[in-house]
């Protein structure tokens, strides 16, 4: 048995759903420059230029996009600062319970 054999996912998917509503609804509640900053790295065409000189449009990859939009949605716009009271939001307060606060930042 591997030593990880007893970590499971975090119980977090009902982020999902805010997360895809807060992009369809423009990202409110997030800083201007947030904002901008967001528009700026997923909704604009980015050229890459190769060493040979070759160009090609870059994006990135969805799940970097959720990834980053999910760190932000959670402490910019909820004011989550830990991990215990985002999983006590979105995946149950009794989900929480195997958290100890005193090892978070």
């Amino acid at each position: 048995m591997s030593k990880d054999a007893g970590l499971q996912p975090l119980p977090l998917h009902k982020t999902c759903i805010f997360l895809k509503a807060w992009r369809e609804n423009d990202y409110a509640g997030a800083s201007d420059t947030t904002i901008e900053l967001l528009y700026h790295w997923f909704e604009q065409d980015h050229i890459v230029e190769t060493p040979n000189r070759e160009r090609f449009s870059f994006r990135y990859y969805f799940c970097q996009r959720e990834s980053i939009e999910t760190m932000i949605y959670l402490f910019e716009v909820r004011g989550t600062r830990n991990l215990s009271a985002t999983i006590a939001e979105f995946g149950g307060e009794d989900q929480a319970l195997g958290v100890n606060p005193d090892f978070e930042l």
